[in-house]
């Protein structure tokens, strides 16, 4: 298999798993994780599951790839965080979640009539069901009419920083909260997230 391989690291963002950008030979930027992060290799794990149910679902998620790092860039330390924090590249692939240049991001459901975004919601709401979702993290595409994307899915199918302990599947240990609509979502909308 022929994946991209990442070419540069430009920054490392502030949080527990300590994400970076990088440039890839594919010409495009991503958020990219290792294995071996803060949070365990359970938050990497849970992207590439995530993605992988999402891709199936027909789900609004954002563009993803796994990443190699080429030789030459293993051993190398990312650039520090403006909390100082850094990481060590090793040869692990990389879950990569492309950047969307004009994204704004939030925790909740906004612009529910831009860019068709009402057909996108039941298989949103089914995507975070499904996958057990906490801390719900979605980004508009301004540039695309606001288009919604979901992204950063570590925390996902109950676990947590740290150990892995998986919820219970009887317990929804995500609170998936939406806006209220405006307007009705048609049931064939609906009926389609149940489907898939």
């Amino acid at each position: 298999m022929n994946r991209p391989s990442i070419t540069s690291i430009i920054r490392t963002a502030d949080t527990g798993t300590r994400p970076f950008l990088a440039m890839s030979d594919d010409s495009h930027l991503y958020w990219c994780k290792q294995l071996n992060n803060g949070h365990g290799p359970q938050s990497t794990i849970n992207e590439v599951v995530c993605s992988v149910i999402g891709d199936s679902l027909g789900a609004p998620i954002a563009p993803w790839e796994i990443l190699e790092v080429p030789e030459e860039l293993v051993g190398t330390r990312t650039p520090p965080s403006s909390l100082g924090t850094t990481s060590v590249l090793d040869h692990l692939p990389l879950f990569g979640s492309r950047l969307v240049h004009s994204a704004d991001i939030a925790d909740s459901i906004r612009f529910e009539e831009s860019d068709d975004n009402y057909r996108r919601l039941p298989k949103l709401v089914a995507f975070w069901i499904l996958c057990n979702a906490k801390d719900l993290q979605v980004i508009y595409d301004m540039a695309d009419d606001k288009r919604v994307y979901s992204i950063d899915h570590g925390m996902w199918f109950g676990s947590d920083e740290g150990v892995w302990e998986l919820a219970p599947t009887d317990h929804l240990y995500g609170q998936t909260e939406i806006a209220h609509p405006t307007r009705g979502i048609p049931p064939e909308d609906w009926k389609a997230a149940i489907d898939a």
